[in-house]
């Protein structure tokens, strides 16, 4: 599964693609959190192939995510900060959460 988000991230840098949505079983969700990865619901349990709900992300609130709670898997999906940069402000979609510390971005 790690490689799998190694993949999905590193794609995202190469194509410019800063947000995820998805419509999964809850209970990925939360194993993705065991990667910092976990996304937004946006919406309701529906069914589609079982019970899913569709959630949201921007990909640079999953790397600040990462970077300061899971720094291994950070290092490992950016290339140590060669493909995504440590420093998320100095990317134009990204402004300080006017609610948390300044060095928190949310897109």
């Amino acid at each position: 599964m790690l490689g799998l988000a190694v993949g999905i991230i590193q794609m995202c840098a190469k194509h410019n693609i800063y947000y995820w949505f998805s419509a999964m079983d809850p209970a990925l969700n939360r194993l993705l959190g065991f990667y910092g990865m976990q996304l937004n619901p946006i919406g309701p349990l529906a069914e589609f192939h079982g019970a899913r709900r569709p959630y949201h992300v921007c990909i640079l609130d999953v790397l600040e995510r990462m970077y300061q709670n899971h720094r291994d898997i950070w290092e490992l999906v950016t290339e140590n900060g060669q493909i995504w940069p440590a420093d998320l402000k100095s990317i134009p979609l990204c402004q300080p959460r006017a609610h948390t510390d300044s060095s928190v971005v949310t897109c």
